[in-house]
């Protein structure tokens, strides 16, 4: 009598090579999701930047600050002064510029609104003063 061998994989074959799988993208996820943040958290110091640096040209060529944006659009006196591609709302963050006074002083510099882990990113920028919350920041400058 013959004996039929199946071939194949059986069932706990199969669960315990899933499991492993489960465990090293559990392990993987973090540093994924780290690096994203990480990611977003670059650009959004880029634009800040980009922002502060179209700010001042603004004021070295009018004497004044940019009138203030409603979140997520762009100051019409700095459209010239902005990269064309430049975007004041992407990705669920946003920004806008903001002028003021402050202490008998006219402040004004970029803001964005973000998400928290993105905030806490940005603790290097520097600035005359920072107003930061858990989810937005913003960099004051007084000329």
């Amino acid at each position: 009598m013959k004996s039929h061998k199946e071939s194949g994989f059986t069932f706990v074959e199969v669960a315990v090579v899933l499991v492993i799988l489960g465990m090293i993208a559990n392990l993987l996820v973090p540093y994924v999701q780290d690096a994203r943040s990480g990611a977003d958290a670059a650009r959004v110091m880029n634009d800040l930047n980009t922002l502060r640096l179209a700010g001042f040209d603004y004021y070295a060529t009018t004497q004044s600050f940019p009138s203030t944006s409603e979140l997520g659009q762009s100051p019409a006196e700095l459209a010239s002064y902005l990269p064309p591609d430049f975007e004041f709302e992407y990705n669920g963050i946003y920004y806008n510029w903001l002028t003021t006074t402050w202490q008998g002083t006219t402040v004004a510099g970029p803001v964005v609104v973000a998400p928290p882990h993105v905030i806490d990113r940005c603790d290097t920028m520097q600035a005359h003063h920072r107003v930061v919350g858990p989810s937005y920041l913003w960099l004051l400058y007084e000329l």
